[in-house]
C-alpha cells in the first residue's frame, strides 16, 4: 500500500502503514529521528521506485477522522474489487482483486 502526498506534517503517524511513501522529496530530518527505533531502512520507503496494488492520495490534509479511516483500511482492502474510491479525504486506487473466490 503506497501513499502520495506532499504534507509530512503526520509523517509519524501515517508512516508505519505504508510500504512506500512519496512525499516529493526524501524527508532526511524524519528518516534521521525515527530510523534509531527500527530495523526497516526508512530511506527506502521514500524511495518510490514502485507501484503498488494499492494507492492512496491525500486529496485535502488528513483529518483525526481520515487517519482512523487509515488504521483500519488494511484490513478491510480485502473487502473491496478493483477501482477508485473516495473516502474522507483520501482517493484508494485499488488496482488488483483481493477477494477471496467463494466457494
Amino acid at each position: 500500500m503506497s501513499l502520495i502526498t506532499r504534507n509530512k506534517n503526520r509523517l509519524g503517524q501515517l508512516e508505519p502503514f505504508f510500504d512506500k511513501i512519496f512525499v516529493g522529496d526524501i524527508p532526511e530530518d524524519y528518516i534521521n529521528e525515527e530510523q534509531p527505533n527500527t530495523n526497516y531502512d526508512l530511506k527506502s520507503k521514500f524511495t518510490f521506485v514502485n507501484i503498488s496494488d494499492v494507492l492512496i492520495y491525500e486529496i485535502n490534509e488528513f483529518t483525526d477522522q481520515d487517519i482512523y479511516t487509515l488504521y483500519t483500511l488494511r484490513l478491510s482492502i480485502p473487502h473491496y474489487e478493483p477501482g477508485e474510491y473516495e473516502i474522507g479525504n483520501m482517493k484508494i486506487v485499488i488496482k488488483k482483486d483481493f477477494q477471496t473466490p467463494k466457494a
